[in-house]
């Protein structure tokens, strides 16, 4: 939580609010999984590329997007920097600067509609263009409790680490 605090406090120092897209470049991890918290709280959507696709594809999925901010760790950045769309990104954040000091401020949550985007992840799928899968808040917040249910996690206090990253978010 102390990662999504930080998160908040810097995107929101950079000016990204509620309906703004912010791109993700870093490796599985707390950082990472921090950031994507920070930013859902913020009322953005978090934005997804995979780094594999060619670089004209990714052109297309960073332009229709156009986030507000690029938050990446050193490969990330190194990534980042030989896509045009991606530099002309406004806000550049390092995810290195993210995790190692405590937040000044709690962890933000901001009232979305259920209907409201949270994640877009562009993959290559089978035509070779990319292609947005939009995950809305209400889908995530539902996609929660099935989790929770299903795991038999209803009475769980407090949270717990997992290797698996399709759960992290649980």
């Amino acid at each position: 939580l102390e990662i999504g605090a930080r998160a908040q406090r810097t995107l929101r120092r950079r000016g990204v609010g509620a309906g703004d897209f912010v791109l993700l470049a870093e490796s599985l991890g707390p950082v990472l999984y921090g950031t994507v918290v920070g930013v859902l709280g913020l009322g953005a959507t978090v934005l997804l590329v995979e780094p594999w696709m060619p670089v004209a594809r990714i052109e297309d999925a960073v332009a229709a997007a156009r986030p507000r901010a690029f938050v990446a760790g050193l490969l990330g950045m190194g990534w980042g920097l030989r896509v045009g769309a991606i530099r002309r990104i406004p806000s550049w954040i390092w995810t290195s600067c993210l995790g190692w000091r405590a937040a000044r401020d709690p962890l933000h949550a901001e009232a979305v509609a259920a209907e409201q985007t949270a994640i877009v992840t562009f993959t290559s799928g089978t035509t070779g263009r990319p292609k947005g899968v939009v995950r809305r808040h209400g889908g995530l917040l539902e996609q929660h409790g099935i989790l929770t249910r299903a795991l038999g996690m209803e009475g769980a206090a407090g949270t717990d680490l997992t290797i698996f990253a399709n759960f992290v978010l649980l």
